[in-house]
């Protein structure tokens, strides 16, 4: 099946050089962690690669051709996709990868911290059942659930339910897109490590207000 790929740059980083000191591989996680789309929460860079084999290709040719002197976008894009996907897959960085294709949704993004994978988001086409109850197996438990009413412009409404899962390990998001504007109707599902949402949340509680 055919993908495109697309590296997402979270932070202003630059182009690593080959030179460059690599710093220590955190220690891997994957294969005791929870498995989506043949990745494994937790799981190294070098881990990542092994399943996609378009990512490696494409990170050769971000070291082959540093300026990006044989693509149809500016140099300072590429340099930026290529220090996010170098980052994130190489030097135990931070960074996101975007994959879009048929075999794994819409879209599917991987957040890597460390270097280590923490956080998986993807948009399923799939009845929010169908997720929730196949998530709830692979979590080992249930989540607790919402669901909200929305009304558009020109009057319509439509209810939208929401599953959220908290374990000692992970939390995991489930949120299902009804809106009847929508040329398709699709879930969002965001898997990740609990020190990654418990940091985030901490992070968010310390932001100043705007009037700071």
């Amino acid at each position: 099946m055919t993908k495109f790929y697309i590296a997402i740059v979270l932070l202003a980083l630059s182009f690593p050089g080959a030179a460059q000191s690599k710093p220590a591989p955190n220690a891997s996680i994957g294969g005791q962690g929870l498995r989506i789309k043949g990745h494994v929460i937790g799981e190294t860079g070098a881990e990542f690669l092994k399943a996609e084999p378009q990512v490696q290709k494409d990170l050769n040719e971000c070291h082959a051709d540093p300026k990006g002197q044989n693509v149809y976008i500016s140099e300072e894009a590429y340099r930026s996709i290529c220090g996010s996907e170098i980052n994130a897959l190489e030097n135990n960085g931070d960074g996101t990868i975007q994959i879009s294709g048929e075999d794994v949704g819409d879209v599917a993004e991987w957040r890597f911290e460390g270097g280590l994978l923490t956080v998986v988001s993807i948009s399923l086409c799939c009845e929010y059942h169908a997720i929730r109850d196949d998530l709830s197996k692979r979590i080992g438990a249930t989540p607790s659930e919402s669901k909200s009413v929305y009304q558009n412009g020109f009057g319509a409404r439509w209810a939208a339910r929401t599953a959220v899962w908290m374990t000692r390990k992970y939390h995991a998001k489930l949120f299902e897109n009804n809106d009847p504007t929508s040329e398709d109707r699709y879930s969002v599902v965001t898997i990740e490590t609990r020190k990654s949402y418990d940091a985030a949340q901490i992070k968010e509680k310390n932001k100043p207000s705007p009037l700071d």
